[in-house]
């Protein structure tokens, strides 16, 4: 049995976001769902952080050597990464990250390997997992 978050059936039906993430994903397009940053989430903006983490780690679908590109989206809920390994970059501009009270670290960056470049540029990140972060040869900007 595979471990949860790693088949595209698992999320069902897409939000509109998750649908042009997971096409730009494909293509090696960047999803720009809206030029600016968000102040809130909305239907056509919400992207499930455990979607994005889905695409991230390039397992269950095909990504483009591009990696994931994404502009203008409300990510809902806690993106932990702990202990992965990411083979594409990771380019996440003027987002909403920790829209979900419910989640203490909306970003979880603990232990992970990035093999590509992450920027998470113009994003409010509410809180931040701590600990050793791990990119290889690859400049990490957050």
């Amino acid at each position: 049995m595979a471990a949860k978050g790693q088949t595209l059936k698992e999320f069902g039906n897409l939000y509109p976001a998750e649908s042009k993430l997971l096409a730009a994903c494909r293509d090696g397009t960047v999803a720009e769902i809206n030029v600016s940053r968000p102040e809130r989430m909305k239907e056509e903006n919400r992207v499930r952080a455990a979607f994005v983490r889905f695409l991230a780690l390039g397992v269950g679908v095909s990504i483009h050597e591009r990696g994931l590109r994404l502009v203008g989206a409300a990510i809902d809920g806690g993106f932990d990464l702990e202990n992965c390994t990411i083979p594409y970059s990771i380019i996440i501009f003027n987002c909403l990250f920790g829209v979900d009270d419910k989640n203490l670290n909306s970003l979880n960056f603990r232990y992970s390997v990035f093999e590509g470049i992450v920027l998470l540029s113009g994003s409010l990140i509410s809180s931040l997992g701590s600990g050793p972060i791990n990119s290889l040869f690859k400049p990490m900007r957050l």
